[in-house]
C-alpha cells in the first residue's frame, strides 16, 4: 500500500509531497489546485508501460485529439510546459520500498533502423546495416525500484502514432484503474467486469453494496445482450421486467462502476475523480462506509477527489469506528506559488469540521 508520494514538474505540481496516506485517501481543495493532476501523476506511475498512457489522460480531460508533435503531445504534462526539467514521481510503500519514475526528453535517441524489405512469413525482419541511424526525439520513461537496474522505455512519435521501444523492461503486474469525472459510464467495460464476477459467484456482493447505498428496491442484476452489445440490467421490487442500469440515473451507474472496479482490482489501486458525481448527499454516508469496507475486503487502495463539503461530512459521519483508521483526507492548497498537501486523519478531519474550519 502506498504511504508517501513525491511529484516534481508534473503539470502544476512542481514540488509536491504528501505522506501518511491511507487505504482510502480523499483529496480536496480549491479549483485548479492539482487534485486531478495528483491522480493522473500517480496513475501514470502504474501506466508506465502503456504507449497510450498520455493520450488516455487527454481523453479523461475531454481532449479528443492531440497533434503528433512534442509541444502538443508531451509539453502539457510538464510544469510550465518546460520539457527540459524531468517529471519525477517517487512512491514509497508500507514495506519501505521506494520506486522512482522519471520522464525526460531525449533529443539524441537513435531509434532502431530497419530495411525497406518486408519480413517473409515466419522470418524476422532484416536489419539494414548500411542505413545511418538518425537521432530523433524520444520521451524516455525510466523506472527504478529500490537499487535494482533501471527499466527504460522510449516513446517515439512517428507518422503512425506513438511507438514504444523497450530496454530491460519487466512485466508490470501492478493493477490500477482510473474513473474520470467527465464522460459517460463505460457500460461495456462494466459488463466485462460484471461477467468476471458472475463466473466466480460474486454478484450478490455487488447487489448488496448498491442496495445498502443508493437503491434499497434492488433485487438482482443480470447481463443482457442487446444486438452486439451487453448491458447490465436491474430487477427492482414492484417491477415486472428488468431495466437497464443506464436508465436509473448517474448515481446508480457511477456506484456500479466503482464497486465493479474495486472487486476486480484486488491488490491494486483505484482512482476516482469527483467521487460524489451523481450521488445525492443523503446517500453519501452509506456510500463512504461501503467504499472503505470494500477497499479493505478486496485489498485495494482508493484515491478520490471531491469539491463537496457534504462529501467530507459524510466521510466523517458514515464510517464506523473499525474503519476510521483506513481513511484519510488530504487538502491541497497553493502557498507562495507552490501547491502543498496537508493530511488529516479521520479524527482530525472530524474535529476540523466540528469547529467549522475551512478544509475544502
Amino acid at each position: 500500500m502506498i504511504k508517501q508520494v513525491q511529484i516534481r514538474h508534473f503539470k502544476g505540481l512542481s514540488e509536491f509531497e504528501v505522506s501518511a496516506l491511507a487505504r482510502v485517501t480523499l483529496l480536496g481543495g480549491r479549483n485548479n489546485v492539482g487534485k486531478t493532476s495528483f491522480l493522473e501523476a500517480l496513475f501514470l506511475y502504474f501506466d508506465r508501460h502503456n504507449a497510450d498512457a498520455l493520450l488516455r489522460q487527454y481523453a479523461w480531460r475531454n481532449v479528443p485529439f492531440v497533434s503528433l508533435n512534442p509541444d502538443a503531445m508531451w509539453a502539457p504534462m510538464f510544469s510550465k510546459y518546460d520539457m527540459e526539467k524531468a517529471i519525477e514521481i517517487v512512491v514509497k510503500d508500507e514495506k519501505k520500498h521506494t520506486a522512482n519514475l522519471k520522464l525526460q526528453l531525449n533529443r539524441d535517441y537513435v531509434s532502431r533502423v530497419r530495411s525497406g524489405i518486408p519480413a517473409l512469413h515466419g522470418m524476422p525482419a532484416k536489419i539494414d546495416t548500411q542505413a545511418k541511424p538518425t537521432p530523433s526525439l524520444s520521451l524516455d520513461v525510466v523506472y527504478q525500484l529500490d537499487k535494482q537496474s533501471p527499466q527504460i522505455s522510449h516513446h517515439v512519435i512517428g507518422q503512425q502514432g506513438i511507438s514504444l521501444e523497450i530496454e530491460n523492461m519487466s512485466v508490470n503486474s501492478e493493477k490500477a484503474v482510473f474513473l474520470a469525472a467527465t464522460g459517460r459510464v463505460a457500460t461495456q467495460e462494466d459488463a466485462v467486469r460484471f461477467g468476471q464476477l458472475d463466473v466466480v459467484g460474486k454478484l450478490q456482493e455487488v447487489v448488496h453494496f448498491l442496495k445498502e447505498t443508493v437503491e434499497p428496491r434492488l433485487v438482482g442484476l443480470s447481463a443482457v445482450a442487446v444486438g452486439d452489445q451487453t448491458f447490465i440490467h436491474a430487477q427492482l421490487e414492484g417491477l415486472e421486467r428488468k431495466i437497464p442500469v443506464a436508465f436509473m440515473g448517474d448515481g446508480m451507474g457511477r456506484l456500479l462502476s466503482v464497486i465493479l472496479v474495486m472487486m476486480t482490482t484486488r491488490d491494486g489501486c483505484v482512482f476516482i475523480d469527483e467521487i460524489e458525481n451523481g450521488i445525492h448527499y443523503s446517500a453519501l454516508p452509506k456510500v463512504w462506509a461501503g467504499i472503505v469496507k470494500a477497499a479493505k475486503q478486496f485489498n485495494c487502495q482508493v484515491f478520490a477527489t471531491t469539491h463537496s463539503y457534504e462529501c467530507l461530512q459524510a466521510a466523517v459521519q458514515g464510517l464506523p469506528e473499525d474503519l476510521q483508521n483506513e481513511f484519510c483526507y488530504v487538502r491541497l492548497e497553493r502557498l507562495d506559488g507552490r501547491i502543498e498537501g496537508k493530511t488529516y486523519s479521520h479524527g482530525v478531519l472530524g474535529a476540523a469540521l466540528e469547529r467549522n474550519w475551512e478544509v475544502r
